[in-house]
């Protein structure tokens, strides 16, 4: 489930969280993914999160699609907090990188260049995988935060990144009953 398309016509990013009613504002055939040039179309409604989906398959090996609700929802907090604690700097959804062989589910660029690439991590991994998806990020001169939650949360896993990185960063999701 991106959150990001491109403009059919005119070749630019297209950020469904920057659009208020991406079903009025999009016309179906206007849309493509970035990654693979397959038509999209929007998904939005009373009681799903607006996002892209793809006609068809995606063709592209980097791109992880369908993604979770939660995967998505970890995406827009980690967008929305780099936004509010770097308002100077860029801050973009889905950037492909191609010499790294990934998707950055949030890059953040900073105004002298240095990029950030900060991972949501929430189906399982392994502390080794993790290693060396770190390794290939940081091998392109590219650093990068990881955001652990569900299965991706484990001890052996939070222990390696704070060992590494100083401290670790928890995405946790909880149901609210709001009694209606």
């Amino acid at each position: 489930m991106p959150l990001v398309g491109m403009n059919k016509q005119t070749g630019e990013r297209v950020d469904i969280t920057k659009i208020g009613d991406p079903r009025s504002a999009i016309k179906r055939g206007d849309l493509v993914c970035p990654h693979c040039n397959q038509e999209m179309t929007v998904v939005a409604g009373l009681v799903r999160i607006k996002h892209f989906r793809h006609l068809v398959n995606c063709g592209d090996s980097t791109a992880r699609h369908p993604e979770s609700i939660k995967h998505l929802l970890g995406k827009m907090y980690v967008s929305d907090l780099l936004k509010r604690l770097y308002p100077k700097d860029s801050v973009e959804f889905e950037v492909k990188l191609p010499d790294v062989g990934r998707i950055a589910d949030v890059m953040l660029e900073m105004e002298g260049g240095w990029k950030i690439a900060h991972e949501v991590q929430l189906a399982s991994i392994t502390t080794e995988e993790l290693i060396e998806r770190t390794k290939s990020y940081l091998g392109n001169g590219i650093d990068v935060t990881w955001w652990l939650g569900g299965k991706a949360n484990t001890p052996t896993n939070r222990f390696w990144i704070a060992d590494n990185f100083g401290d670790v960063r928890i995405l946790e999701f909880n149901r609210v009953d709001t009694g209606a």
